[in-house]
């Protein structure tokens, strides 16, 4: 603003009583050599009795005039001028009357209320909100306070809703803070990522896989996605092993892709239940080191490696949707991924033997006289159904 426009000139007339050494080091170089004051220092100075004497008087008259037509040049130019009064600041026209209102001064806006105080922080005009920085200047774009985002459009106003910047999408509260992570909006479900953007395409959340559309909405349902068919939830969250879907079964692979719509889930596991065999493997193969395993059925589909070596994380075989799990390669249980509901699985398999602690966590628990079967559950499904050797 405008007072330190008229200080330097002040302060640069006093430095006329010192050396241009001082005057450079107090002020710089750069402000000494850019000001007529180097032409007072250099060219106002004779030489009386052998000593160098200023012409204090005419350069201080000399500073004093330009410092009057510095002023009116800025006032011509502006026809307002800017005045602190009780730590207020007020702007005066040409008259000398105050301002009010909306004012673009040097390239910004500023409101001063009906008193005529420049206004600083938020303020509510006309239904909508504006931003005023600590100079008084209109804000415009993105803003940071007290830890949250928030934008304000190109008149200065307060964004909310859907705001598109940049080619991205962000979503801004009612209050104008922008929004993260999940935000349902007029029914819909979308993912907001950690800089505010709307999320589009596969994106994994808390180890669960979803995937927003093109809009950023949630998918449910049968999705294609690069000619592969995957199924989202109603949650979104996508799926993996089998699934009886419409009265078909199917399974998606760990990547969620389907595979397969031919694999009968009821009959498989009523087979695990009664034969001791879950898919192709039988409960004979536990105990078996996994070389044995590969020259019987050979190489498996996919293979996971134990995160450490010290740990209970096994290494995993995969063959057509049934995990073979290992420590380190003696095959210790048969499972396979499902999600079919506790009423659906006790329709399939009766009552169990009681629900007991495995491996994965809680399960019902069926044992017979060679094998056991855990089917693991959370929060009313069961997610996967594993096959021991009894001991």
């Amino acid at each position: 603003m405008c007072p330190s426009f008229f200080i330097l000139p002040i302060n640069c007339i006093k430095e006329l009583f010192f050396s241009k050494e001082e005057c450079s080091r107090k002020f710089g170089t750069k402000f000494y050599k850019k000001h007529i004051w180097k032409l007072l220092h250099d060219k106002m100075v004779r030489k009386r009795e052998g000593k160098e004497m200023k012409i204090k008087l005419v350069a201080f008259m000399l500073g004093l005039a330009m410092f009057a037509n510095i002023a009116s040049v800025f006032a011509a130019e502006n026809g307002m001028s800017w005045k602190q009064e009780n730590g207020k600041w007020y702007l005066y026209n040409g008259s000398g009357q105050k301002a009010s209102g909306w004012q673009f001064i040097n390239g910004s806006w500023y409101y001063l209320d009906p008193n005529g105080a420049m206004q600083t922080g938020w303020k509510h005009l006309n239904g909508k909100w504006y931003y005023l920085e600590n100079s008084g200047a209109m804000k415009t774009g993105w803003k940071q306070l007290n830890g949250q985002w928030y934008y304000l459009n190109a008149d200065g106003s307060m964004a909310t809703g859907w705001k598109q910047v940049n080619g991205q999408w962000y979503y801004l509260n009612v209050d104008g803070s922008m929004e993260t992570g999940w935000k349902q909006v007029n029914g819909q479900w979308y993912y907001l990522n950690e800089d505010g953007s709307m999320q589009t395409g596969w994106k994994q959340v808390d180890w669960k896989w979803y995937y927003l559309n093109a809009d950023g909405s949630m998918a449910t349902g049968w999705k294609q996605v690069n000619g592969q068919w995957y199924y989202l939830n109603p949650n979104g969250s996508m799926l993996t092993g089998f699934k009886t879907i419409n009265g078909k079964d199917y399974y998606f692979d760990s990547s969620g892709a389907m595979k397969s719509e031919a694999v009968d889930i009821k009959r498989t596991l009523q087979t695990a239940l009664n034969e001791g065999k879950l898919g192709p493997f039988g409960f004979d193969v536990i105990g078996k080191d996994f070389s044995e395993v590969k020259r019987e059925f050979g190489a498996p589909d996919e293979w996971w490696e134990a995160g450490c070596t010290e740990c209970d994380s096994p290494n995993t075989a995969i063959y057509h949707g049934y995990g073979l799990d290992m420590f380190p390669t003696e095959v210790s249980r048969v499972w396979m991924p499902v999600n079919v509901s506790i009423r659906e699985l006790k329709e399939w398999l009766g009552e169990s033997d009681g629900i007991e602690a495995g491996m994965e966590g809680e399960a019902l628990a069926y044992h017979r006289a060679n094998y056991s079967l855990y089917a693991y559950f959370y929060n009313g499904f069961v997610e996967r159904v594993d096959l021991y050797k009894a001991e």
